[in-house]
């Protein structure tokens, strides 16, 4: 294992990254910036304090040298399903801890090829470390130790009260398309309509005798 705290943090000028960097600079943690982008690199540079390097995400080469003083890897350079395979494989060669941001279910897939290999290594190869994604793997392991009784009457309790929910507003609201007029439409409602948002709802017919607005 390396005796290294360094991190890296490859796409950090993205939205993300930038947030990544702004917690590791609070932190007063070692960090070096990295991406594709050399103007971006150089300006966060300026603003953070923090050296950076210029690395295409499909340079293997570039990238095991950008690792190799590196402790781990905070991998926001997407699209992964193209740019995580490389930065793994740069993670293998140089004994680097891998962390991504990804959702993409084909990163989820092709990375755990490389499990054992990191098993040796003694370091992690963990995609989906991003927020999107932990609430999501929290609520599956919740899910996958729950009584399947216990789950499917909380399922349907949560169906019915929204089948009820809707059910109310279709009783308060009667929505007509803008193509229609009243015989078509079936409905005793006036052909005037007041728009609300993308859908338009129907006035009510004036009673008998009072003047039409």
């Amino acid at each position: 294992m390396k005796s290294s705290n360094q991190i890296v943090v490859y796409g950090s000028y993205g939205y993300t990254g930038k947030l990544i960097v702004n917690e590791c600079r609070a932190k007063n943690l070692d960090v070096v910036l990295a991406g594709r982008n050399g103007e971006q690199l150089q300006l966060q540079s300026k603003q953070s304090g923090y050296p950076y390097q210029v690395v295409e995400s499909n340079d293997l080469e570039g990238l095991k040298k950008l690792l190799t003083p590196a402790a781990i890897v905070i991998h926001c350079g997407g699209p992964f399903r193209y740019t995580a395979q490389a930065m793994a494989e740069a993670c293998i060669a140089t004994n680097t801890h891998y962390t991504d941001i990804t959702g993409e279910y084909l990163v989820f897939e092709s990375l755990p090829k490389l499990d054992q290999q990191a098993k040796d290594l003694g370091i992690t190869i963990m995609p989906g470390t991003g927020f999107d994604v932990v609430p999501l793997a929290d609520l599956s392991c919740r899910c996958a130790s729950a009584d399947e009784r216990e789950l499917d009457a909380s399922a349907g309790a949560a169906v019915r009260a929204r089948d009820a929910r809707g059910l109310e507003k279709s009783r308060r609201v009667r929505t007509c398309s803008l193509d229609r007029d009243d015989s078509r439409c079936g409905r005793p409602c006036d052909r005037r309509k007041t728009r609300t948002g993308a859908r338009f709802r129907s006035r009510p017919p004036p009673s008998a005798g009072s003047p039409r607005k």
